[in-house]
């Protein structure tokens, strides 16, 4: 029942950081989304509860990675070159990064959090996930290697020429 019929209302803030929502009574998640090329990560999601005709101000802090989740990349033992790595939080932070050509990637995350990190890529027209592995990050950073395996081999791609003003299929 927590999650039936759920709203899902959003808004940017303004030059100045304010934001305003507008939500029937009831009870919600309220967190935000900075892009990590920002160089922020999410603020910590709060729970509330409005009333009817209430109006509730909340302050959602961004934050500053300040430990990283390092290592490489591998499908069996060979570094995975521009492999899409990404990382949450259960206290609400995002992260991504690609693997640079020796297959090492780095995710700037916050202490004290559980981050659950995976990667993927297409690789000669397959495509290769890992699982999600969760990492617990106390005060220090940590190296931890994720391994892609094959999913499914992606179909050829298409090309086509057509005349606009006539039908094609």
């Amino acid at each position: 029942d927590e999650f039936k019929d759920p709203i899902i209302a959003e808004a940017e803030t303004d030059a100045s950081g304010f934001y305003r929502i507008a939500v029937p009574a009831g009870e919600y998640f309220v967190k935000t989304f900075v892009h990590p090329n920002r160089g922020f990560i999410n603020s910590e999601e709060k729970l509330i509860q409005i009333a009817d005709k209430e109006i509730k101000t909340i302050q959602l802090k961004l934050r500053k990675a300040d430990l990283n989740i390092t290592g490489k990349i591998f499908v069996d033992e060979t570094p995975v070159t521009n492999a899409f790595v990404w990382g949450w939080s259960s206290k609400g932070g995002y992260q991504e990064t690609f693997s640079d050509p020796e297959g090492n990637y780095q995710l700037n995350v916050t202490a004290d959090d559980i981050w659950k990190i995976a990667a993927a890529q297409e690789i000669n027209g397959a495509f290769y996930k890992s699982s999600e592995v969760a990492v617990h990050v106390d005060q220090n950073n940590i190296t931890i290697d994720i391994y892609l395996s094959k999913l499914i081999d992606l179909p050829t791609s298409v090309s086509q020429n057509t005349d606009a003003t006539k039908p094609t299929v």
